[in-house]
Order: structure tokens, then sequence, then C-alpha cells
């Protein structure tokens, strides 16, 4: 019996084959698995590529929510938690703080458009809307809660709240236009659906809102309105909505969900429907035009950490060129001009151009609260964890 068992197990050389390929695979997880440990998240970031890495400003302003280039500078909003407050700041193009304002929000919907930037509360009736120069320009007392807000190049503000209803437990969510007086142009009645996210174009033409709906199934649907609260189209959304964009000419309607990008002209032709192979996690337009950058996540093989891959669309839905980064994508940034695309990890900014080619690399030890924008040609911001400026630009430029 012995004998016959010695045979049979020399007739299979194959399974010790096997075996050796199962040990091969479990070590080279722990070979190729990143190195994890404490690291300083508020030190200058060494450059693996030549670039020069400056500290503009050591001044602490709390975790950064917010950085957007503007024309001369960059918004910056910070948390200055555990006081509940966050911070509206505007840097111009050396880094330079102009001015800074404090607003008793814990929790914000926010938007930047052209001059102007638009802050709420969540739950809150309270909206500011501020300018580059001229600081405060109006405050906006909503007839409710306010869900989403967004602003176009003339500071007029797209805002979407609930209001309490006739029946008992009930909400109502209404839509309303105020011009940058605060103002109010129109209000419309979205009647039982919960607000989302709100977008406008530049020049306020074409504004959206994404809604939630109840009914037999709970639902999303995407409202397109025109400058004067005008119904243009409305469409069901498939998939759990995460981004809400119009195209700054208003000529398209763009809605990121969780695993895809659907595209719509503002009469409400479905141009694409875009299907990412992972998570979605970042969505915006490059500059002005119609190619849209991204990125989703997906599990590493080796190790099951989440890593991404970032992505340019064309305006017909054709991807364009796309990059596997070993790290998860906390933020994509698209200069308005340049067209520039910086994207940021835990542990390095990365720049694309929209071709695809990529022009600098830093490595940096700010981990995961920090944001980047690039303001102007060669010129980029970071604010680290504390809200420190540093400014990251190629050697030599």
């Amino acid at each position: 019996m012995w004998e016959d068992y010695e045979e049979a197990r020399a007739d299979k050389p194959y399974t010790w084959v096997v075996f050796i390929f199962i040990l091969l695979f479990l070590s080279s997880i722990f070979i190729f698995r990143p190195q994890i440990g404490p690291r300083n998240t508020n030190a200058v970031p060494q450059t693996t590529q030549a670039a020069v890495v400056s500290m503009l400003n050591e001044v602490s302003h709390g975790r950064p929510l917010l950085a957007r280039e503007t024309a001369t500078g960059m918004w910056a909003v910070h948390s200055t938690a555990p006081q509940g407050r966050q911070l509206v700041r505007y840097l111009n193009a050396h880094g330079d703080e102009l001015w800074a304002e404090t607003v008793m929000f814990t929790d914000s919907s926010m938007a930047v458009q052209g001059n102007f930037l638009a802050i709420a509360g969540i739950g809150q009736p309270r909206i500011f809307v501020y300018h580059i120069r001229h600081k405060l320009v109006s405050a906006i007392t909503a007839p409710g809660e306010v869900q989403a807000v967004s602003v176009n190049e003339q500071g007029e503000v797209l805002a979407v709240f609930t209001v309490a209803a006739a029946e008992p437990l009930a909400i109502r969510t209404e839509v309303a236009k105020y011009s940058s007086q605060g103002q109010q142009m129109w209000r419309q009645s979205l009647h039982n659906e919960l607000p989302l996210l709100a977008a406008q174009s530049a020049d306020g033409a074409v504004n959206a809102v994404l809604n939630l709906t109840f009914g037999q199934e709970v639902g999303t649907v995407l409202n397109v309105l025109g400058r004067h609260g005008e119904t243009l189209f409305k469409a069901e959304i498939m998939g759990q909505p995460l981004s809400l964009m119009v195209q700054p000419d208003g000529e398209r309607v763009v809605v990121g969900t969780q695993r895809s990008i659907v595209s719509f002209t503002k009469t409400g032709h479905k141009q694409f429907a875009y299907q990412t192979p992972g998570n979605l996690s970042a969505l915006q337009f490059v500059g002005t035009g119609p190619h849209l950058a991204f990125a989703f996540d997906r599990r590493s093989f080796l190790d099951f950490s989440l890593q991404s891959t970032v992505a340019v669309l064309e305006e017909n839905g054709r991807q364009l060129w796309q990059s596997r980064q070993r790290e998860r994508v906390l933020f994509i940034s698209a200069a308005r001009e340049s067209h520039d695309i910086v994207i940021g990890t835990a542990q390095s900014i990365m720049v694309y151009s929209q071709g695809g080619q990529q022009s600098l690399t830093v490595e940096h030890a700010f981990g995961a609260n920090y944001k980047g924008v690039a303001v102007g040609a060669n010129q980029y911001f970071l604010l680290n964890g504390d809200g420190q400026v540093v400014q990251v630009r190629p050697e030599g430029k």
C-alpha cells in the first residue's frame, strides 16, 4: 500500500511546483508592501526631479478644506477645530495673504468661480459671498436649511434648501437664485426631493441640481434650469451620485457616480456614460474646455491597499490617456489657463499635461490632510496639514 502511494506521488511532480509558487506569492506581499509608519506631516517635501520647494508662510491656519486657483492667486478655506469655525482666506500669486475672515460653520458647502467664493453652513440658512478684492460682498438668509450652493462669475448664488411642509414631519425642497447683492431673482419648488448637489455655468444661464427622490424606490434625478428658473430638462441618474459639474460655457452637464461619468448637453441629450473600472474618487473639467480629468480606486493585487488610476476623457467620452498610481489619489486640480493637471497622493505631487506627459514629481511628507493647486504656469501651491503655504516650481522657471 505504501509503495502505491509513493508511486502515485511520484507521478504528480506538479504538486510541488504549485506549492512553491504559492510560497513565492505570499512572500511577494511582504516584499512589495509599501512602508508604513509615523511621518512628519509638516516637513518641506523632498523632490525626485529638479524642482524648487519653498515654505512661503509658516503660520498655521488649520486643516485645509479647499484650495482653488484664480487668475491672480488662490482661495483657501481652513477648519479651525476645535473652535468649530472655518477660515476663508485669499492669497495672491506670491502666496501672500491679502485678507482672511472667519465663519461660524463646522460643515459647509463651498463653490468657487471667477473672482467669487460662496460658502454656506449645511443645515443653516446663512450664505456668505466673497470677492477676491472686496472681501464679503453679500450675506444671504435663505428661507430654509441650505444643503448645497454654487456661484457664477457674476457672484450670483444658486442655493438648494429644505423647508417645512404643511404635513407633519414632511419637508419640501426648493431652489433659488440670488444676485451678487443678495436679492432673490427666482425661486422654484422641487417637491418631494432631497437636495444633494448644485452647479451652474459661468454666466448663470445653466443651473443644475441633483436630488434624491423617494417613491417605490430611492432614486436620483438631475434637474437643469435656465437663467430665469425655467426647466431645461430632467434626467434620472443610475448609481450613487458623487459629483455634479456644469461646463463653464454651459454646453454640458456632467454627473459623477460611484462607477460612472455621465455627460449631457444643455438641452438634455445624453452624450455618453463612461463606466469606471473602480470607484470614482475625483472628477474635474480641465480648464474651461470639454476634457475631463478623473481618478478611480481599486485594490492592489499584492497587498490589497487602495491604489488609483488617473485618466482624461475627451468630449465624446473616449479615454485620451491613463496613468496608474501606487497610492490612492487624494485630489485632482486642473489649471484654468495652462491645463496642467496636479495630482496629489499621501506621499507625492505629480504634474501632467492635458495630453498625459508627466512634467514634475515631488515627494512630500504631508500625509492625507493637504491640498494643492496650479497658480499660473509652472507654479504650484500646497497647503500642508496645518495650512502653511508651500511653493513648488521647476528649477530654472
